[in-house]
């Protein structure tokens, strides 16, 4: 149902709209007290019926539906109290307006309008609560295996042999074994039960256990309670504490496990599990098998072909059922959508029945004989159990077809535009990937391979798709294809969802009907994928006029070239989706769209071009663009800063003209994600910096700050464009100043990665030796960095405690054209450094000599390095080494050189593109007996110390 009678009722209303209205017209209240009284009973009636509306029997259609129209009147009546009252902005409250705006409320809303309405409301969910289908709220019988039992599984030979190389062979460092993920009956069971009794792993394992935990959370006295002995080679005593504790290696299987609590799991990890002992968990959230540190196999529904092979297994292993035509196993095949679990109910119910009366057999599934008993609660319990929150999102997943592939961004999109989810304060979507992650964790949304465009897409199952289509909201929600063309349509105009999908090019007439039959509409879609345009003509100029509830529209991936001037009269739409279409250039009235959120324009070339009055839409928190985008725009994006809720901004180019200067981005605080600021250098002075307020960004996560040419006050801007203390990246690039501020070094404790790029006057590094997470430094045409020292790292006396960049793993040194020597470093530098480049610093004569302290470098590259002569001892981690255009080394680093002895350890050596003939073999011998060697002068110190500590006994 649409959020607005979900959320945005009655105190929520008043709480939230209202409270600007209390400061100059307080005394006036009271005379919408009534009401106020009148929109809590209906708020609370609200809530009733919608949960009632997921429980009501089919056979109630008729009460649901009266039910559910009532429903759409009181969000009709909330739209229009939470319209009147956003349209009054706070500059311009006075007593005058305030009576104005309770005089108009007092006439189009009644107090006792509402209260009637609530009452007529009430009679119906009195009614219906006599008819709730109380099957829904039965929990799965899902009965365990009985150890021992063979399994016999069909169509699962690619996840076996996956199981077995995880359990039997692989090492993985770090993985306590495997967790089956999936939706229910697609087979998990079954698959593990097969894996507990197969010959290699009981080959491998002399003790195996399993406990069925019943979609329950992990508790380990449970788990005690609940083992049982699949197979052992000897014989056991004791309980099954004393199990898990005497055997030293064995395999755990937990069954249909709900959830893990991360201290429970760490507590039974610490006392239980070893090397040698793995775990086997079935499951339907992902989030289970990553807390318990396990491999994931995500189990996808059985091939057609599979299920038909299932089912004839059944019929054939009772010898009494006479078998059904070849045709019927196809037919009962299509009907278990690749689920094992309603396979073998099909089958089995066969078992004993005669031909003749088999008259179910084409029936709809749900209308067989004991499905709704045996099967839907299994199936159901993953989306009936759900939060009514998380129902609503459930629901709308019925406007789409089955076999849709979502992007999880745009369904969070359509999510919050229909206000089923509130954008959260610290990351406009993360309530929405709360919501969604919830879903994943059930197995209500699964994961597809990335697809040609880079995206992770997600589908739901057939069944799920079916118990989405709930029959009381029927009504409320529609999906159409072809059929809406035809005249016998029947249209209803309680109707407030409408999705269209559609082979066919799409007629005038039915703009004309949509417009005449669904007034009341909330949410327009037109499904297409991108190999698919939609062809949907030219909108009719009016299509919009009646159309003025409608929230969420999309039309992506449709050949529409124009949006008709009536979309003005969509007052209350938030999501608007014309991305991959001809759209060339956006109507000027789409700014007075107050309430529009999201805005997606994105196409393969350039976005359309934009309203002048594109400012005014301050309740804009997304749009697609990207920097290419806003660079061809940025003349015309005037008061910018006017879009204070503005999540999205890629680019923001200064200039000196009024809505163009960088004070701009001083009230834009949820901006999030990457930020690239340019032509800095028309910045005046250090106040004028500061009123951007990037301190205040606090959802920033990457800023790249960019100058043009030499400006007397770069450091004083600097100074002034101090970020948040969590950024993670940043960039600086064609900086004048001659020093950096102290913030670079201090304040911006987070930072991962930092490049300094042109910064042409700077004489000396930053000290950002003391980031404690800065894992990517890259330091670019710094032609007046003369050396690498100690000063670079900070405090010096600190690098041989905490140790100096401690988290780096990539360090570059690119055009540094002064740069001559880098020494004076303590020990314990860099300990986690990976990768080294050092490329064009042509007066740069020898490597560090401590470079063997790197013990974590496995690639180093040296290019242009002309001056470049020695190369010291490596670290025995090097992997990899690539010298070019070095001249004064290609003769040292040949077999037999000077310093051939230094790098022939490494496997992969290129010299100018030659691949050296290096023998790492025996570098591998020699370090092990380096640490057999190391080993044996750790035990020498000990003996020593402990000779040195007690020399007092000689005397």
């Amino acid at each position: 149902m649409d959020s607005a009678f979900l959320d945005a009722f009655a105190s929520n209303v008043l709480k939230t709209l209202w409270n600007p209205v209390f400061k100059v017209i307080g005394d006036e209240l009271y005379k919408i007290k009534d009401m106020d009284v009148a929109l809590r009973k209906l708020e609370m009636r609200r809530k009733e019926a919608l949960n009632l509306l997921y429980k009501v029997k089919p056979s109630s259609r008729r009460e649901a539906d009266k039910l559910l129209s009532y429903l759409c009147k009181a969000e009709d009546l909330i739209e229009v109290i939470e319209y009147e009252i956003q349209k009054l902005k706070p500059p311009t409250y006075t007593s005058v307006s305030g009576r104005c705006i309770l005089v108009s409320l007092k006439n189009l809303t009644k107090p006792h309008q509402i209260d009637e309405l609530q009452k007529k409301m009430a009679k119906i969910i009195d009614d219906l609560k006599e008819q709730e289908d109380l099957s829904q709220q039965i929990q799965p019988l899902i009965k365990p295996s009985p150890p021992n039992k063979k399994v016999n599984l069909i169509g699962r030979d690619a996840d076996v042999q996956i199981l077995l190389e995880e359990l039997t062979c692989s090492e993985k460092y770090g993985s306590n074994g495997v967790s089956i993920i999936g939706m229910r009956g697609v087979g998990k069971s079954a698959l593990a039960d097969h894996i507990l009794n197969h010959k290699k792993v009981q080959a491998k394992f002399p003790l195996i256990l399993q406990a069925s935990m019943f979609g329950t959370r992990f508790c380990m006295e449970d788990l005690f309670s609940k083992l049982q002995v699949v197979y052992s080679e000897g014989r056991l005593n004791g309980n099954g504490q004393g199990h898990l504790l005497d055997c030293d290696k064995w395999l755990l299987m937990l069954d249909d496990l709900e959830e893990v609590s991360s201290n429970t799991w760490c507590n039974f990890q610490t006392e239980f599990l070893t090397a040698a002992k793995k775990i086997l968990i079935t499951s339907l959230s992902p989030r289970v098998g990553k807390m318990a540190q396990t491999t994931l196999l995500y189990l996808k529904p059985m091939l057609e072909e599979h299920c038909r092979d299932l089912i004839r297994h059944e019929i054939d292993r009772v010898h009494r059922c006479p078998p059904p035509q070849p045709s019927i196993s196809i037919d009962l095949a299509k009907k278990s959508r690749g689920l094992p679990l309603v396979a073998t109910f099909l089958a089995q119910s066969l078992l004993g029945t005669e031909e003749e009366d088999r008259w179910f057999i084409h029936e709809d599934l749900w209308k067989w004989p004991g499905i709704e008993k045996e099967i839907l609660p299994i199936l159901k319990s993953s989306s009936m159990s759900l939060e009514l929150k998380l129902k609503r999102c459930f629901v709308y997943f019925s406007l789409f077809p089955h076999d849709y592939l979502f992007c999880r961004e745009d369904l969070i999109h359509m999510w919050i535009g229909e206000r089923l989810v509130e954008p959260h304060a610290s990351g406009f979507e993360l309530n929405g990937q709360n919501f969604f992650n919830e879903l994943l964790e059930r197995s209500i949304v699964q994961p597809q391979p990335v697809d040609s465009y880079g995206l992770t897409r997600y589908e739901i199952h057939r069944f799920t798709h079916d118990f989405a289509q709930m029959p009381a909201f029927s009504k409320a929600y529609v999906r159409s294809g072809d059929e809406c063309m035809s005249s016998s349509y029947e249209w209803d105009k309680y109707t407030r969802h409408f999705s269209l999908s559609s082979n066919k090019q799409i007629q005038p007439s039915l703009w004309d009907k949509i417009r005449k039959h669904l007034q009341g509409l909330r949410t327009l879609l037109l499904l297409y994928n991108r190999q698919q345009i939609g062809r949907i003509g030219e909108i009719p100029s009016n299509f919009f006029d009646k159309l003025s509830g409608l929230k969420v529209l999309s039309l992506n991936n449709t050949d529409i070239s124009d949006l008709p001037n009536s979309v003005k009269k969509l007052k209350h739409l938030r999501y608007l989706d014309i991305s991959n279409t001809n759209v060339k250039k956006l109507p000027e009235k789409l700014a007075n769209l107050s309430a529009l959120q999201i805005l997606k324009i994105r196409t393969d070339l350039e976005i359309p071009q934009l309203p002048v009055d594109f400012n005014k839409l301050t309740n804009l928190a997304f749009i697609d663009w990207h920097e290419s985008h806003i660079l061809k725009m940025a003349s015309k994006l005037s008061k910018i800063g006017n879009l204070v809720n503005l999540r999205t901004l890629p680019v923001f180019i200064v200039d000196n003209k009024e809505g163009h200067r960088i004070t701009e981005l001083k009230d834009m605080n949820h901006i999030q994600g990457s930020m690239k600021i340019t032509n800095l250098h028309k910045i005046t002075d250090e106040a004028e910096a500061k009123e951007a307020m990037l301190s205040c960004k606090s959802s920033l996560q990457k800023l790249v700050l960019i100058w043009k040419g030499n400006v007397s006050v770069a450091e004083e801007v600097l100074r002034g464009l101090k970020p948040h203390d969590q950024l993670k990246e940043l960039r600086i690039v064609d900086y004048s100043g001659a020093t950096f501020p102290q913030w670079l070094s201090h304040d911006v404790t987070k930072l991962q990665k930092l490049e300094l790029v042109g910064c042409q006057s700077c004489c000396n590094l930053p000290k950002i030796g003391q980031l404690p997470d800065l894992k990517l430094l890259h330091l670019k045409k710094m032609s007046n960095i003369r050396s690498l020292d100690q000063n670079f790292c900070g405090v010096p006396s600190s690098c041989t405690t905490t140790g100096c960049l401690r988290s780096l793993e990539s360090l570059v040194l690119h055009d540094m054209t002064e740069l001559q020597e880098w020494n004076g470093m303590e020990a314990n530098i860099m300990p986690l450094l990976r990768e080294l480049k050092i490329v064009n610093c042509p007066k740069l004569k020898s490597l560090p000599s401590f470079l063997y302290q790197f013990t974590s470098l496995v690639d180093l590259q040296i290019e242009e390095c002309i001056s470049l002569s020695l190369i010291p001892k490596l670290p025995s981690s090097l992997e990899a080494l690539n010298i070019g255009n070095c001249n004064m080394l290609i003769d040292k680093c040949q077999d037999g050189g000077e310093h051939w002895s230094n790098i022939k350890h490494i496997p992969d050596v290129f010299v100018d593109g030659i691949k050296m003939p290096t023998t790492p073999a025996e570098h591998i011998s020699s370090r092990n007996a380096e640490n057999h060697n190391t080993s044996l002068q750790g035990f020498q110190y000990v003996i020593q110390g402990v000779v040195s500590a007690f020399g007092w006994l000689k005397h």
